[in-house]
C-alpha cells in the first residue's frame, strides 16, 4: 500500500492509477489523514462504459438536431415561460 498526500497526488496522478491497475492500493491523505483509498475496481465494473453525462435520453420535440432553432414551446420550458 502506497500513502501520499492531496499535492503528491496531483501532481503525479497519472503514475499512481498506473500503481492502482497493476493491483497496488494507494491512499491519499489530506494533512497525513487518509481520506481515499484507490483500488483496481472489481471485474463487474469494467464492462461495457456508461454513457457520459445525464442528458443522454432527452429529445426536444419536433428537432432532428441541436443545431436548429427551438421552437417557443421548446424554449419556454427551459426559460420557465408559461
Amino acid at each position: 500500500m502506497v500513502t501520499i498526500n492531496v499535492a503528491e497526488a496531483k501532481a503525479n496522478l497519472s503514475k499512481y492509477l498506473e500503481l492502482v491497475e497493476r493491483g497496488e492500493r494507494v491512499v491519499i491523505c489530506r494533512r497525513n489523514v487518509p481520506i481515499v483509498e484507490l483500488r483496481r475496481a472489481k471485474a463487474e465494473f469494467q464492462g461495457e462504459p456508461r454513457p457520459l453525462g445525464f442528458m443522454t435520453d432527452w429529445v426536444i420535440s419536433g428537432q432532428e438536431s441541436l443545431d436548429e432553432p427551438w421552437s417557443d414551446e421548446d424554449l419556454g420550458c427551459w426559460e420557465q415561460r408559461p
